[in-house]
C-alpha cells in the first residue's frame, strides 16, 4: 500500500489518468449528424463557470481533432 505514484493524484509532477478526462461522445455527434463529411463541432467542458477545456472536430473521410486544455486552480 501506498506506493510511488498512490494517493493525492493531484500533486504536482502527477499524470492525468484517462478516467480523469472528459468524455466526448461519439454517438452523440453521429445523432447530431455532425459526423458527415464537411461538417464541424466543438465542444467545451467548463468548472465553475470557466473552460477547463475544449475540442474542436471536423469532418472528413475520418474525423480530425483539436484540443485545448486549461489549467484549474484548486
Amino acid at each position: 500500500m501506498g506506493g510511488y505514484g498512490s494517493g493525492k493524484w493531484y500533486r504536482w509532477g502527477t499524470k492525468a489518468t484517462a478516467e480523469s478526462s472528459r468524455p466526448l461522445g461519439i454517438f452523440g455527434l453521429h445523432r447530431k449528424g455532425l459526423l458527415a463529411a464537411g461538417m464541424t463541432f466543438t465542444t467545451r467542458w467548463t468548472r465553475a463557470e470557466r473552460e477547463t477545456g475544449s475540442i474542436r472536430g471536423v469532418s472528413f473521410k475520418c474525423i480530425a481533432l483539436r484540443y485545448n486544455r486549461s489549467a484549474v486552480s484548486r
